[in-house]
């Protein structure tokens, strides 16, 4: 029997008597998920009480399970929430009326009324679930917290010198927000012997030598001492100020369980369109991630909004997420939307996400620049928050950025040339490919050509992956010129079809599969099976408003990444290439 936080970390010895009285329960091949707290006298959960009760071995905590995800070693997670909220019920039937084991139950519908009664009577607050929802991991729009009061948390970036008998006077709060981490206050009451001690000890450990925050007023900083944003505080405070600083904020304890890297502002909600949950400041809340002014059109004609390319990003993170994890991306912001000013964007500065991270790269000339990549599904939303439209990925990932594992063969048409002489030469190139021993696969660009992607093992250099493909696209155009073009002449590409080859140089990078496109009609570039291709008569047929019907089809690129394929030495000979 195991006790785990929603991070992961193994809090068992943590929590007192939890996992004996589990274990009683001779359960079998369980996964419960649930809620640890200490309950007050008068019937509410009270967050100083459960840190008390964590920091004296854990005594008097209680668990409430909400949710079963595996029972007898077989998971449930894909079945309806209110199927698997029937069986912890039963489970926990035996569990003594006293605890500290209870079963959680819900109410169903009349939301409204129930929020409004908790909260005339001093709770935090409810989590509104979806009933038919299937169990996710992470944040999304089928849980839903809403909160009566302001209550939150804020990493501690810094803290100011007391002076009185104390060693300090006030902790300097932070939120993340569309720019980074964005200051947010300071906090100077609350705080007992053990906290100030505890916390005194901590600052000493993290001190830094400048601001770990933007925006922080002169009067603050000029006696302010700063800390690395580590540490996650709960907070409670009477409000916000006209500036957005919290307002009278009170200290309630550290949050352990929880990383900075969450931290973003959760103001008191009400339900938002479409789905997530809309503060009261306008802005909504997709897969975690803060979207700030979700009705800003930014794709006019067809009045798409932030909040819409937000909401249409997280439905495509699962397909999406590992073709760019970890991978050197550039981007194409357009915050104001497509039709004004759009800027183009590979390096990671300050003030930017943290959740694009920064990757230094050593270029040709010696220096060292950072570059960005995404590490997880919510940072491709936050590239909805920050106006990105399109994303560009690297043929190769930062653990080794100098062998790539992918190459792309961009055919890119004249004008005057019919999308159905593209889908010929792409289904063209498949042949030569399969012919060189490569499995290849179509994505359309989203705007008037293919691309040709075929995924390899990360055995040759940038120079070799480069030379061969360079040589394919070459031997194309020697063998039909009037058909094909692999330089980059404008003059030479009329009529014809360019072979791009140039997008498998170090440093260079193609349009990544289920990225949205800054043109007209909100298109997507769109993988497509090689079946489904001569169906289709254009390379944006799939657009952020209707992809939602193609999610619904099989993944076309199936076993892609299960690939282990390379440039064998015979295919390397045949295009005249020592490999």
């Amino acid at each position: 029997m195991r006790l785990h936080t929603r991070k992961g970390l193994d809090w068992t010895d943590r929590f007192g008597r939890l996992p004996v009285a589990l274990a009683d329960l001779r359960l079998d091949g369980v996964l419960l998920d649930g809620e640890v707290a200490a309950v007050t006298k008068d019937g509410r959960t009270d967050f100083s009480a459960l840190q008390e009760a964590l920091g004296a071995g854990g005594g008097g905590v209680q668990y409430f399970v909400f949710d079963l995800l595996a029972e007898q070693g077989r998971s449930l997670r894909s079945r309806p929430l209110v199927e698997r909220k029937a069986s912890p019920k039963a489970l926990l039937a035996k569990a003594p009326r006293s605890g500290p084991v209870f079963h959680a139950d819900h109410v169903e519908g009349d939301g409204r009324a129930i929020l409004d009664r908790l909260c005339g009577s001093g709770f935090e607050g409810v989590i509104a679930k979806r009933a038919g929802s299937s169990y996710r991991s992470g944040r999304g729009a089928s849980w839903l917290k809403i909160k009566c009061d302001r209550t939150q948390e804020f990493v501690i970036v810094g803290w100011r010198e007391s002076d009185r008998d104390r060693p300090f006077s006030s902790v300097l709060l932070a939120q993340h927000g569309a720019g980074g981490l964005v200051y947010a206050g300071r906090a100077g009451s609350g705080f007992g012997a053990r906290e100030l001690e505890e916390l005194s000890g901590r600052f000493a450990e993290l001190a830094c030598k400048g601001p770990p925050v933007e925006g922080v007023p002169a009067a603050i900083r000029r006696d302010a001492r700063w800390v690395e944003p580590r540490l996650v505080a709960q907070i409670a405070f009477a409000g916000y100020t006209g500036d957005g600083m919290v307002r009278h904020g009170r200290f309630v304890g550290l949050r352990e369980d929880k990383g900075a890297d969450e931290v973003t502002p959760e103001r008191p909600a009400r339900a938002g369109k479409g789905g997530g949950m809309a503060g009261d400041d306008g802005a909504t809340t997709v897969m975690g991630v803060r979207i700030t002014h979700p009705d800003r059109v930014l794709y006019p004609r067809q009045g798409l909004t932030k909040g819409d390319l937000a909401r249409y990003l997280e439905a495509v993170v699962p397909r999406m997420l590992p073709h760019v994890k970890d991978r050197l991306i550039s981007l194409v912001r357009c915050p104001e939307g497509r039709q004004k000013q759009c800027f183009f964007q590979r390096h990671a500065g300050r003030g930017f996400p943290e959740s694009f991270r920064g990757f230094p790269l050593r270029l040709k000339d010696g220096r060292t620049e950072e570059y960005i990549y995404l590490a997880d599904g919510a940072s491709i939303v936050v590239a909805a928050q920050v106006g990105v439209l399109e994303l560009h990925l690297w043929g190769s990932r930062i653990d080794d950025v100098e062998r790539p594992d992918r190459l792309v063969f961009d055919l890119d048409p004249d004008p005057s040339v019919d999308f159905r002489e593209v889908k010929r030469t792409a289904g063209e190139m498949r042949q030569a490919l399969d012919a060189l021993g490569l499995q290849s696969f179509c994505l359309l660009t989203g705007g008037k050509g293919i691309h040709v992607v075929a995924p390899i093992r990360r055995q040759h250099a940038w120079p070799v992956v480069t030379a061969f493909t360079k040589a394919l696209a070459e031997r194309f155009a020697e063998q039909a010129p009037p058909r094909f073009v692999a330089t980059m002449s404008k003059a030479r590409c009329k009529g014809r079809i360019f072979i791009d080859h140039f997008r498998n140089q170090r440093g260079s990078s193609a349009i990544a599969p289920y990225s949205p496109r800054a043109w007209e009609g909100a298109p997507v570039a769109w993988p497509v099976t090689w079946e489904a291709l001569d169906g289709i008569d254009g390379a944006a047929v799939v657009t952020v408003a209707n992809a939602a019907e193609r999610l619904r089809e099989p993944d076309p690129w199936k076993g892609y990444g299960r690939l282990r394929q390379g440039l064998n030495k015979p295919a390397l000979r045949a295009l005249g290439i020592e490999g």
